[in-house]
């Protein structure tokens, strides 16, 4: 079974309605203050979606590199916010 550019797109979407999920949990759960952390961590593997995508429908585009380039912000991101919220 091969891997098909629409089968990313349900993965992206479905990334897009967890992250409405958690942020609404957290915020009745009263951790509001956690919601940029989970945001985060989810749109960095979301940005990786995008460019597994691109690369499955077209595999020399530079737009790959941007959106690997956007995953790692958003890891450092989820870094930086996890070790302030640890402190």
């Amino acid at each position: 079974m091969t891997v098909s550019p629409w089968m990313i797109d349900v993965i992206i979407v479905l990334i897009g309605i967890e992250c409405v999920g958690v942020a609404i949990l957290l915020r009745r759960l009263g951790r509001a203050r956690l919601i940029g952390l989970a945001v985060s961590f989810l749109a960095s593997g979301a940005a990786l979606m995008v460019a597994l995508r691109t690369a499955l429908s077209r595999p020399a585009d530079p737009m790959i590199s941007v959106w690997l380039l956007v995953a790692l912000v958003g890891h450092v991101v989820t870094l930086v916010l996890a070790a302030k919220h640890i402190q």
